[in-house]
């Protein structure tokens, strides 16, 4: 992510400040513009909860958990993927099932 973008989006961040006050709120990253193409992964101090995307799959998810709960940082996230959990563009049950065992052995 270049630093212009950085940037901008702890920018933004700034103004959001007030949704911690909304329990049912979050706000979704996504650098990859909804494509699912891996991108760097920037943790935001923000107390509201924050969604993380952009090419999160099988083969990265134990990489960018830990990335995530290892950050100072980080407070309350989620993650969002899609293409990467599809086998012939189904949503493949199975990949999914992968994922949370991986996540959860993190835990």
């Amino acid at each position: 992510m270049s630093a212009e973008a950085s940037s901008f989006i702890r920018n933004a961040c700034k103004d959001f400040e007030r949704l911690k006050y909304y329990k049912k709120v979050s706000i979704l990253l996504d650098s990859s513009g909804g494509l699912g193409i891996d991108t760097p992964l920037i943790p935001l101090d923000i107390e509201c909860k924050v969604g993380y995307a952009g090419g999160f799959g099988p083969d990265n998810i134990l990489e960018k958990t830990r990335l995530l709960l290892n950050s100072e940082k980080t407070h309350d996230f989620w993650v969002d993927m899609e293409s990467k959990i599809r086998t012939n563009d189904w949503f493949d049950i199975k990949k999914a099932y992968d994922i949370c065992q991986k996540v959860y052995s993190l835990l």
